[in-house]
């Protein structure tokens, strides 16, 4: 039954256009990952693997990163579905990379390697200094 009314939510959330963004999308989408969170472990409801499973999917279709990693853990570890690498995949291919997230991180990381310098206080500590 809560399978049933996952992908129930998912379509009236992408008829709305909840899909555009906005705070209403953020909470919905918060909702459905905590919601599968509570079936996934029987928090305050019965265990449910495969409500879980379609709340995370719901989620993640939805664009919630977490929610896409669950999934996929899902299908891996075949937790309310049967195991299916492909499906897997297909998830953890839909994640934002972290570079893409902030593109200026490594180049950061670089000029902070480059100006950092060791300092050698006695025999006994040696720490950088920037």
């Amino acid at each position: 039954m809560a399978a049933n009314n996952s992908a129930e939510v998912e379509k009236i959330a992408l008829d709305a256009g909840v899909k555009k963004g906005g705070a209403a999308k953020g909470e919905l989408v918060l909702a459905m990952y905590e919601l599968a969170n509570c079936y996934r472990n029987g928090w305050g409801i019965k265990k449910d693997p495969v409500a879980a499973k379609q709340y995370y999917e719901t989620a993640a279709n939805l664009g919630d990163t977490d929610a896409m990693n669950e999934v996929a853990w899902c299908y891996m570890e075949g937790f309310g579905t049967k195991k299916d690498r492909v499906s897997r995949r297909l998830f953890i291919s839909r994640r934002p990379s972290p570079r893409a997230a902030h593109p200026h991180r490594l180049h950061r990381s670089r000029s902070t390697l480059s100006s950092s310098r060791t300092v050698s206080l006695g025999s006994v500590i040696t720490r950088s200094v920037r």
